[in-house]
Protein backbone atom coordinates (compact mmCIF):
# COMPACT_ATOMS: atom_id res chain seq x y z
CA UNK A 1 0.00 0.00 0.00
CA UNK A 2 2.96 2.48 1.04
CA UNK A 3 4.86 1.70 -2.60
CA UNK A 4 1.51 2.03 -4.30
CA UNK A 5 1.24 5.59 -2.78
CA UNK A 6 4.57 6.29 -3.25
CA UNK A 7 3.74 5.60 -6.83
CA UNK A 8 0.94 7.41 -7.27
CA UNK A 9 2.76 10.38 -6.03
CA UNK A 10 5.02 10.17 -8.16
CA UNK A 11 2.93 10.18 -11.31
CA UNK A 12 1.09 12.77 -9.99
CA UNK A 13 4.17 15.00 -9.31
CA UNK A 14 5.49 13.93 -12.88
CA UNK A 15 2.19 14.77 -14.63
CA UNK A 16 1.79 18.59 -13.25
CA UNK A 17 5.83 19.30 -13.94
CA UNK A 18 4.79 18.21 -17.48
CA UNK A 19 2.80 21.07 -17.73
CA UNK A 20 4.80 23.68 -16.23
CA UNK A 21 5.61 25.31 -19.30
CA UNK A 22 4.41 28.50 -20.58
CA UNK A 23 2.63 27.60 -23.62
CA UNK A 24 0.17 25.38 -21.65
CA UNK A 25 -0.42 27.54 -19.00
CA UNK A 26 -3.99 27.69 -19.35
CA UNK A 27 -3.93 23.53 -19.33
CA UNK A 28 -2.34 23.55 -16.18
CA UNK A 29 -4.01 26.79 -14.23
CA UNK A 30 -7.17 24.50 -15.05
CA UNK A 31 -4.88 21.22 -13.34
CA UNK A 32 -4.33 23.11 -10.40
CA UNK A 33 -7.44 24.25 -9.43
CA UNK A 34 -9.26 20.62 -9.88
CA UNK A 35 -5.95 19.77 -7.57
CA UNK A 36 -6.85 22.51 -4.59
CA UNK A 37 -9.93 20.72 -4.24
CA UNK A 38 -8.12 18.16 -2.58
CA UNK A 39 -6.10 19.64 0.43
CA UNK A 40 -4.24 15.79 -0.04
CA UNK A 41 -2.40 17.49 -3.47
CA UNK A 42 -0.91 20.00 -1.47
CA UNK A 43 2.27 17.77 -0.86
CA UNK A 44 2.25 17.69 -5.12
CA UNK A 45 2.15 21.15 -5.63
CA UNK A 46 4.42 22.03 -3.00
CA UNK A 47 7.14 19.67 -4.78
CA UNK A 48 6.60 20.78 -8.17
CA UNK A 49 6.85 24.21 -6.51
CA UNK A 50 10.74 23.36 -5.45
CA UNK A 51 11.16 20.86 -8.62
CA UNK A 52 10.74 23.32 -11.21
CA UNK A 53 13.82 25.03 -12.76
CA UNK A 54 13.00 27.55 -14.49
CA UNK A 55 15.35 30.27 -15.35
CA UNK A 56 15.27 33.38 -13.17
CA UNK A 57 12.35 35.97 -14.26
CA UNK A 58 11.31 33.34 -17.00
CA UNK A 59 9.86 31.28 -14.45
CA UNK A 60 8.29 34.24 -12.05
CA UNK A 61 4.92 33.81 -13.65
CA UNK A 62 5.15 29.81 -12.83
CA UNK A 63 5.81 30.77 -9.21
CA UNK A 64 3.35 32.82 -8.52
CA UNK A 65 1.16 30.51 -10.52
CA UNK A 66 1.99 27.55 -8.09
CA UNK A 67 2.54 29.33 -5.23
CA UNK A 68 -1.29 30.90 -4.81
CA UNK A 69 -2.13 27.30 -5.52
CA UNK A 70 -0.67 26.33 -2.64
CA UNK A 71 -2.19 28.59 -0.57
CA UNK A 72 -5.47 28.04 -2.24
CA UNK A 73 -5.46 24.26 -1.32
CA UNK A 74 -6.66 25.31 2.16
CA UNK A 75 -4.81 25.04 5.96
CA UNK A 76 -2.76 21.69 4.94
CA UNK A 77 -1.27 23.80 1.68
CA UNK A 78 -0.51 26.80 3.82
CA UNK A 79 1.40 24.77 6.45
CA UNK A 80 3.63 23.12 3.43
CA UNK A 81 4.38 26.59 1.93
CA UNK A 82 5.67 27.34 5.54
CA UNK A 83 7.98 24.32 5.93
CA UNK A 84 9.15 25.20 2.79
CA UNK A 85 10.52 28.54 4.17
CA UNK A 86 12.06 26.80 6.13
CA UNK A 87 13.96 24.65 4.03
CA UNK A 88 17.50 25.49 3.56
CA UNK A 89 17.88 24.65 -0.28
CA UNK A 90 14.88 27.15 -1.04
CA UNK A 91 15.89 29.87 -3.42
CA UNK A 92 15.27 33.36 -2.42
CA UNK A 93 13.33 34.34 -5.42
CA UNK A 94 11.28 31.05 -4.41
CA UNK A 95 11.21 32.29 -1.00
CA UNK A 96 10.09 35.79 -1.43
CA UNK A 97 7.22 34.98 -3.81
CA UNK A 98 5.57 32.59 -1.23
CA UNK A 99 6.60 35.50 1.84
CA UNK A 100 4.36 38.11 -0.98
CA UNK A 101 1.32 35.85 -0.97
CA UNK A 102 1.21 34.89 2.60
CA UNK A 103 1.39 37.86 3.18
CA UNK A 104 -1.34 38.96 0.82
CA UNK A 105 -3.63 36.25 2.63
CA UNK A 106 -2.86 37.17 6.22
CA UNK A 107 -3.19 41.06 6.04
CA UNK A 108 -4.93 41.45 2.50
CA UNK A 109 -5.94 45.39 3.32
CA UNK A 110 -2.10 45.88 3.38
CA UNK A 111 -1.35 43.96 -0.14
CA UNK A 112 -3.86 45.40 -2.68
CA UNK A 113 -0.40 45.68 -5.38
CA UNK A 114 1.03 42.31 -4.34
CA UNK A 115 0.19 40.39 -7.48
CA UNK A 116 0.19 43.15 -10.48
CA UNK A 117 3.10 41.64 -11.82
CA UNK A 118 1.16 38.48 -13.23
CA UNK A 119 -2.12 37.65 -13.73
CA UNK A 120 -3.64 34.56 -11.21
CA UNK A 121 -6.93 33.69 -12.10
CA UNK A 122 -9.18 33.97 -9.52
CA UNK A 123 -9.53 30.11 -9.04
CA UNK A 124 -6.44 30.12 -8.07
CA UNK A 125 -6.32 33.20 -5.44
CA UNK A 126 -6.93 31.66 -1.93
CA UNK A 127 -10.20 32.27 0.36
CA UNK A 128 -9.24 34.95 2.84
CA UNK A 129 -10.90 33.20 5.62
CA UNK A 130 -10.40 33.21 9.37
CA UNK A 131 -8.75 30.04 9.52
CA UNK A 132 -6.31 30.98 6.39
CA UNK A 133 -5.43 33.69 7.67
CA UNK A 134 -5.09 32.41 11.34
CA UNK A 135 -2.43 29.65 9.03
CA UNK A 136 -0.82 32.16 7.23
CA UNK A 137 0.23 34.37 10.38
CA UNK A 138 1.50 30.71 11.82
CA UNK A 139 3.76 30.57 9.08
CA UNK A 140 5.06 34.29 8.62
CA UNK A 141 5.70 34.12 12.70
CA UNK A 142 7.87 30.65 12.12
CA UNK A 143 9.73 31.90 9.26
CA UNK A 144 10.36 35.51 11.12
CA UNK A 145 11.81 34.02 14.37
CA UNK A 146 14.42 31.60 11.81
CA UNK A 147 15.69 34.71 10.36
CA UNK A 148 17.04 35.58 14.19
CA UNK A 149 19.66 32.61 14.00
CA UNK A 150 19.95 32.37 10.04
CA UNK A 151 21.42 35.32 8.09
CA UNK A 152 20.46 33.68 4.28
CA UNK A 153 16.56 33.26 5.61
CA UNK A 154 17.79 36.84 7.02
CA UNK A 155 18.34 37.78 3.76
CA UNK A 156 15.43 36.21 2.03
CA UNK A 157 13.33 38.41 4.38
CA UNK A 158 15.44 41.79 3.47
CA UNK A 159 14.93 41.09 -0.16
CA UNK A 160 11.15 40.27 0.36
CA UNK A 161 11.15 43.95 1.89
CA UNK A 162 13.08 45.80 -0.75
CA UNK A 163 11.58 44.22 -3.69
CA UNK A 164 7.47 44.46 -2.09
CA UNK A 165 5.86 46.75 -4.50
CA UNK A 166 4.45 48.35 -1.08
CA UNK A 167 7.43 50.05 -0.60
CA UNK A 168 7.47 52.08 -3.40
CA UNK A 169 4.40 53.78 -2.94
CA UNK A 170 7.00 57.32 -4.53
CA UNK A 171 6.76 55.50 -7.84
CA UNK A 172 3.00 56.06 -7.96
CA UNK A 173 2.70 59.40 -6.40
CA UNK A 174 -0.84 57.87 -5.17
CA UNK A 175 -2.46 58.24 -2.26
CA UNK A 176 -3.64 55.64 -1.83
CA UNK A 177 -0.47 53.93 -2.54
CA UNK A 178 1.00 55.58 0.49
CA UNK A 179 -1.38 54.49 2.36
CA UNK A 180 -1.14 51.06 1.97
CA UNK A 181 2.74 51.25 2.05
CA UNK A 182 2.59 52.48 5.52
CA UNK A 183 -0.21 50.08 6.32
CA UNK A 184 2.05 47.62 5.51
CA UNK A 185 5.32 48.85 7.07
CA UNK A 186 3.43 49.23 10.26
CA UNK A 187 1.93 45.62 10.33
CA UNK A 188 4.90 44.32 9.26
CA UNK A 189 7.00 45.86 11.89
CA UNK A 190 4.20 45.02 14.21
CA UNK A 191 4.67 41.30 13.65
CA UNK A 192 8.41 41.24 13.51
CA UNK A 193 8.86 42.58 16.90
CA UNK A 194 6.82 40.30 18.61
CA UNK A 195 8.91 36.85 17.33
CA UNK A 196 11.74 39.01 18.33
CA UNK A 197 13.03 36.31 20.96
CA UNK A 198 15.99 34.54 19.70
CA UNK A 199 13.98 30.75 19.30
CA UNK A 200 12.69 29.09 16.31
CA UNK A 201 12.09 25.59 15.24
CA UNK A 202 15.48 25.58 13.87
CA UNK A 203 16.82 26.16 17.18
CA UNK A 204 15.00 23.58 19.12
CA UNK A 205 16.03 21.11 16.90
CA UNK A 206 19.72 21.92 16.91
CA UNK A 207 19.20 21.67 20.39
CA UNK A 208 17.40 18.08 20.39
CA UNK A 209 20.03 16.90 18.06
CA UNK A 210 23.10 17.90 20.60
CA UNK A 211 20.85 15.96 22.99
CA UNK A 212 20.24 12.90 20.99
CA UNK A 213 23.89 12.79 20.36
CA UNK A 214 25.27 14.53 23.87
CA UNK A 215 29.15 13.20 24.63
CA UNK A 216 30.69 16.20 25.89
CA UNK A 217 29.22 18.17 28.67
CA UNK A 218 30.81 21.41 27.24
CA UNK A 219 28.71 21.24 24.00
CA UNK A 220 25.57 21.45 25.49
CA UNK A 221 26.70 24.31 27.78
CA UNK A 222 28.38 26.21 24.66
CA UNK A 223 24.47 25.89 23.37
CA UNK A 224 22.88 27.09 26.27
CA UNK A 225 25.49 29.94 27.08
CA UNK A 226 24.15 31.09 23.26
CA UNK A 227 21.01 30.32 23.64
CA UNK A 228 20.20 31.27 27.36
CA UNK A 229 16.38 31.90 26.69
CA UNK A 230 16.45 27.83 26.91
CA UNK A 231 17.06 28.41 30.88
CA UNK A 232 14.78 31.67 31.35
CA UNK A 233 12.86 33.34 28.77
CA UNK A 234 14.09 36.38 30.25
CA UNK A 235 17.65 36.28 29.85
CA UNK A 236 19.58 39.30 28.12
CA UNK A 237 22.65 38.35 29.67
CA UNK A 238 24.98 35.64 30.75
CA UNK A 239 27.91 35.13 32.54
CA UNK A 240 29.67 31.55 32.18
CA UNK A 241 31.91 30.63 34.66
CA UNK A 242 30.88 32.91 37.27
CA UNK A 243 33.46 32.56 40.52
CA UNK A 244 31.60 33.65 43.89
CA UNK A 245 34.33 33.77 46.42
CA UNK A 246 37.43 31.07 46.29
CA UNK A 247 35.38 28.13 46.45
CA UNK A 248 32.12 28.38 44.02
CA UNK A 249 32.05 28.59 40.39
CA UNK A 250 28.77 28.90 39.09
CA UNK A 251 27.79 27.47 35.57
CA UNK A 252 25.96 30.58 34.96
CA UNK A 253 24.67 33.54 35.94
CA UNK A 254 21.77 35.32 33.64
CA UNK A 255 20.82 38.91 34.18
CA UNK A 256 17.32 39.04 32.77
CA UNK A 257 15.49 41.96 31.36
CA UNK A 258 13.76 42.64 35.05
CA UNK A 259 17.03 43.30 36.73
CA UNK A 260 17.28 40.55 38.56
CA UNK A 261 19.61 37.23 38.43
CA UNK A 262 19.52 33.60 37.76
CA UNK A 263 22.47 31.57 39.23
CA UNK A 264 22.49 28.06 37.36
CA UNK A 265 24.20 24.72 38.00
CA UNK A 266 24.08 22.13 34.89
CA UNK A 267 24.86 18.62 35.54
CA UNK A 268 24.61 15.87 32.44
CA UNK A 269 21.34 15.01 31.15
CA UNK A 270 22.80 10.97 32.05
CA UNK A 271 22.75 11.83 35.42
CA UNK A 272 20.12 9.49 37.53
CA UNK A 273 17.95 12.26 39.71
CA UNK A 274 16.78 9.08 41.48
CA UNK A 275 17.94 5.93 42.41
CA UNK A 276 16.70 2.47 42.93
CA UNK A 277 14.64 3.17 46.19
CA UNK A 278 12.72 5.93 44.61
CA UNK A 279 14.71 8.49 47.02
CA UNK A 280 16.71 11.56 45.33
CA UNK A 281 19.92 10.26 44.40
CA UNK A 282 23.70 11.71 45.60
CA UNK A 283 24.12 13.53 41.97
CA UNK A 284 20.90 15.47 42.57
CA UNK A 285 21.21 16.07 46.22
CA UNK A 286 24.88 16.81 45.75
CA UNK A 287 24.04 19.44 42.64
CA UNK A 288 20.89 20.73 44.74
CA UNK A 289 23.68 21.37 47.50
CA UNK A 290 25.81 24.11 44.66
CA UNK A 291 23.07 25.90 44.16
CA UNK A 292 22.19 26.40 47.45
CA UNK A 293 25.48 27.47 48.31
CA UNK A 294 25.71 29.80 45.33
CA UNK A 295 22.35 31.85 46.83
CA UNK A 296 24.00 31.89 50.61
CA UNK A 297 27.25 32.98 49.28
CA UNK A 298 25.13 36.21 47.82
CA UNK A 299 23.32 36.67 50.75
CA UNK A 300 26.27 36.46 52.91
CA UNK A 301 28.28 39.13 50.69
CA UNK A 302 25.62 41.11 48.89
CA UNK A 303 27.96 43.98 48.42
CA UNK A 304 31.01 41.91 47.53
CA UNK A 305 28.80 39.91 44.83
CA UNK A 306 26.90 43.65 43.80
CA UNK A 307 30.37 45.35 42.69
CA UNK A 308 30.69 42.27 40.06
CA UNK A 309 27.14 41.85 39.43
CA UNK A 310 25.18 44.85 40.11
CA UNK A 311 21.82 44.95 42.33
CA UNK A 312 22.05 41.22 42.74
CA UNK A 313 20.43 40.07 45.87
CA UNK A 314 18.74 36.87 46.75
CA UNK A 315 19.37 35.65 43.00
CA UNK A 316 17.00 32.98 41.92
CA UNK A 317 18.43 29.52 41.08
CA UNK A 318 17.84 27.05 38.10
CA UNK A 319 19.71 23.21 38.52
CA UNK A 320 19.42 21.03 35.23
CA UNK A 321 20.66 17.46 35.02
CA UNK A 322 19.45 14.28 34.06
CA UNK A 323 15.94 13.67 32.03
CA UNK A 324 11.87 13.69 33.08
CA UNK A 325 10.45 11.68 30.42
CA UNK A 326 10.95 8.04 31.55
CA UNK A 327 10.00 9.04 35.51
CA UNK A 328 7.70 6.69 37.03
CA UNK A 329 4.05 7.85 38.21
CA UNK A 330 5.79 7.81 42.11
CA UNK A 331 8.80 9.62 40.63
CA UNK A 332 7.01 12.21 39.01
CA UNK A 333 4.59 13.26 41.82
CA UNK A 334 7.08 13.22 44.23
CA UNK A 335 9.32 16.01 42.28
CA UNK A 336 6.17 18.15 41.44
CA UNK A 337 6.02 17.80 45.19
CA UNK A 338 9.21 19.03 45.36
CA UNK A 339 9.10 22.09 42.95
CA UNK A 340 5.89 23.09 44.71
CA UNK A 341 7.61 23.59 47.77
CA UNK A 342 10.89 25.06 46.21
CA UNK A 343 9.66 28.32 45.46
CA UNK A 344 13.60 29.50 44.96
CA UNK A 345 15.23 26.90 42.51
CA UNK A 346 13.70 25.22 39.88
CA UNK A 347 14.37 21.86 39.19
CA UNK A 348 14.72 21.22 35.04
CA UNK A 349 15.57 17.53 33.06
CA UNK A 350 17.15 18.74 29.59
CA UNK A 351 14.00 17.20 27.59
CA UNK A 352 12.25 19.94 30.18
CA UNK A 353 14.29 22.97 28.50
CA UNK A 354 13.16 21.66 25.07
CA UNK A 355 9.45 21.28 25.61
CA UNK A 356 9.70 24.56 27.57
CA UNK A 357 11.01 26.45 24.59
CA UNK A 358 8.57 25.11 22.10
CA UNK A 359 5.76 26.05 24.41
CA UNK A 360 7.24 29.62 24.29
CA UNK A 361 7.51 29.71 20.51
CA UNK A 362 4.15 28.15 20.32
CA UNK A 363 3.08 30.95 22.43
CA UNK A 364 4.24 33.92 20.35
CA UNK A 365 3.27 31.95 17.00
CA UNK A 366 -0.26 31.53 18.24
CA UNK A 367 -0.72 34.86 20.20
Amino acid sequence: MKRRRQTESQSALARLLALCDKSRQEELEAHLYRLTLDSASAPTIAQAFMSHGAPLYEGDWLNELLASALLTAGKTGIAAAGQLLLRDDLRVTKSVCLLRHLWRLYSPNTSDRLVSVCTVPRTLIPRSTEANRSAALEALRRFFAATLSDPFKFGHLGLFMNTSPWFCPAATGAPEAVKTANAFAHEFLRLLTTTSLRISDQTIEQYLNLLATFSKEEDLQAFLEENPIFLDPLAKAVVPKHRLGSDLITDFVLETLTGSYVVVEIERPDTPVFNKAGDFSPAFSHALRQVLDFQDWVASNVAYAQSKLPGIVNPHGVLVLGTFTNFSPDERRRMNQFQFNSRHIDVLGFDSLASRAQTLLNSLIFR
